[in-house]
C-alpha cells in the first residue's frame, strides 16, 4: 500500500499546486472580494527626541502574486475602476487591524 501512495505523491502535489495557482487572485476585484489586503505598521519617530510619535499604515496585497506591492495595486485599481473601493478597502482595513492589535498610538494612512 505504501507503493501506491509513493507512486501518487508527484501527482498529488502537482495537483495541490495547480489549485494554489487556480485560487491565486489575479485582479484587484478578487483582492476586494476575497479581502486579501494586508496592513503593516511602520513607526513614525520623532527625529529630536527619538520616540515614536505615530504609526503609519502600509497595506499589501497577497503574498506571492503580482498585485504585492501598492503600486500595483493601486494601478490595477485604476484598470479595473475600483480606486475608490481600494481606497476604502485600505482604510477599513487598517482601522480593524490597528484596533486588533490593541494600539492605543495616532495611525497615518499611506
Amino acid at each position: 500500500m505504501s507503493a501506491l501512495f509513493v507512486d501518487t505523491t508527484p501527482a498529488l502535489l502537482a495537483m495541490r499546486r495547480s489549485t494554489s495557482q487556480a485560487l491565486r487572485p489575479t485582479t484587484m476585484a478578487q483582492v476586494l472580494d476575497r479581502r486579501l489586503l494586508q496592513a503593516h505598521y511602520q513607526p513614525i519617530v520623532e527625529l529630536r527626541g527619538g520616540s515614536v510619535a505615530g504609526h503609519e499604515a502600509l497595506i499589501r496585497g497577497p503574498i506571492d502574486t503580482p498585485l504585492r506591492g501598492a503600486d500595483a495595486l493601486f494601478s490595477a485599481a485604476r484598470a479595473e475602476g475600483l480606486t475608490t473601493a481600494l481606497e476604502r478597502s485600505c482604510i477599513r482595513r487598517s482601522l480593524d487591524t490597528w484596533a486588533e492589535h490593541g494600539q492605543g498610538r495616532a495611525n497615518g494612512f499611506s
